[in-house]
């Protein structure tokens, strides 16, 4: 085997064709960064306890790396140490180690499980799921695996822990506070993501691309934790995001160019004079009228506007919101009805011109 070694550290590995299992020396005390990055052959590593640290990218996109073994006595695995390993399908952390880096195993996609040794005192495993020791933070979910019950007591999922995961079904706590950028990015096979009430902090990017399609937002989410890039401004998966049952078009939302955190301010915090653009914002009041939402200042402001909102649902078609307002018998009045009348004539709507006239023979005559 061919090491470049420096004062303990080994620098480079020199890649042999005929080579598909490598031993590290026992005179190693630090693997450097990269030092095994992109070799083509390597099947199996096996890491000494004389090591100390497994460096940044040590052994990023090793795509035949089937077989890790880390003795006891190393102690830092390093950001992306094992990225874009393919074959892994697990691995065994040693009670040594004391630091694991952002994102170490992130594109290992057939991995299983990170067990745990079970005198750690940073880390654990329930499940073959990384946790830190005190189980209030979900580090990493093997990505191969696709379901999980995540245990009462964890606060925090952690950025990237579910990223590129075959993850189906996601069981939350009520604990669950804090969900950190990218946890539920380019998932394979997640389609909706139910986002637990308790959740009060929202970093960016949480769902970016993959196969999300839906987010269900916590009932009284705040427009403070959600900004333009909580979810990916240029999403090609994502489609619904719900608020209260309201459905929101996240693809005409980004056309619009609305802001995510508008939208909550409107339905959570009473804000509906905000601005916005007029057919996107409409949209969403009639979706909170149909869903008859039961919210005073909601009721005010429907009121309110009432003939210009009814004019724009004659002009856009939504039958389903005049039918709701005939049934209902409240806001079409003796005064507004002939405008509204006029209002269909003039779109040349003539289904709604007859509907409105029987109504106004039968009901306000």
């Amino acid at each position: 085997m061919s090491f470049e070694i420096e004062n303990g550290v080994l620098r480079k590995y020199k890649e042999e064709p005929d080579v598909t299992e490598v031993v590290i020396p026992n005179d190693i005390t630090e693997i450097a960064e990269r030092a095994f990055m992109y070799c083509e052959n390597i099947k199996a590593v096996i890491i000494n306890g004389n090591v100390k640290t497994i460096g940044l990218m040590a052994f990023y996109r090793c795509y035949k790396l089937e077989t890790v073994t880390i003795a006891e006595g190393v102690e830092k695995i390093k950001n992306e140490a094992f990225g874009d390993c393919f074959p892994m399908k697990s691995i065994i952390i040693p009670a040594s180690v004391k630091e694991i880096g952002d994102n170490a195993f992130i594109g290992c996609e057939s991995l299983e499980s990170i067990e745990v040794a079970e005198s750690n005192s940073a880390y654990c495993s329930i499940d073959g799921v990384l946790y830190d020791k005190t189980v209030k933070k979900l580090i990493k979910c093997p990505e191969a695996k696709t379901e999980i019950t995540i245990p009462d007591g964890v606060r925090t999922i952690s950025g990237a822990a579910f990223y590129n995961s075959m993850i189906k079904t996601i069981t939350f706590p009520e604990s669950v506070t804090r969900i950190e950028s990218s946890a539920f990015s380019n998932t394979r096979q997640l389609e909706t993501l139910v986002i637990p009430d308790t959740v009060v902090e929202l970093f960016d990017f949480i769902v970016s691309r993959g196969s999300v399609k839906t987010v269900v937002l916590p009932d009284d989410i705040k427009s403070d934790i959600i900004d333009d890039y909580t979810f990916d401004r240029e999403n090609y998966g994502l489609e619904t995001v719900i608020i209260r049952g309201t459905k929101i078009d996240y693809q005409l939302l980004l056309r619009k160019k609305v802001p995510m955190k508008d939208v909550v301010a409107m339905i959570n915090e009473g804000n509906y004079s905000i601005k916005m653009d007029h057919s996107f914002k409409y949209g969403i009041l009639f979706d909170l009228y149909l869903n008859s939402y039961k919210d005073k200042e909601f009721e005010a402001y429907f009121k309110k506007n009432f003939t210009k909102l009814f004019k724009d649902a004659i002009e856009q078609d939504r039958e389903d919101v005049i039918n709701k307002v005939l049934s209902d018998g409240v806001l079409l009045t003796k005064r507004n009805i002939n405008s509204m009348i006029d209002h269909a004539e003039l779109f040349q709507k003539k289904n709604y011109t007859e509907l409105l006239t029987n109504y106004k023979d039968s009901h306000l005559a």
